[in-house]
């Protein structure tokens, strides 16, 4: 997209690109304002990506299921009973 453009390439004079900033609080964004977000923004990983070929991605996937059923266990043995209590009282 080239400076002063708001959807699918229409091009805007300064006019509406101010009278959309006042009235409905659009705001045009130019090339420059624009963030482009990247894998580089994430944590690194444990392991390598050779190490993950070989079989460390069934480490991530068992720590994943282990996760789920704690968070399942704690729903079911403190939320639910808190909901209910609140629900009924």
């Amino acid at each position: 997209m080239t400076q002063n453009t708001l959807f699918y390439g229409i091009k805007l004079n300064p006019f509406y690109k101010v009278l959309n900033k006042i009235i409905f609080n659009i705001a045009v964004l130019d090339d420059a304002d624009c963030l482009n977000s990247s894998s580089s923004d994430f944590p690194d990983d444990l392991f390598s990506i050779s190490q993950k070929q070989n079989g460390a991605i069934v480490l991530h996937f068992i720590l994943s299921l282990y996760c789920f059923t704690m968070i399942a266990i704690v729903c079911n043995d403190y939320f639910l009973p808190a909901v209910d209590c609140i629900c009924t009282g």
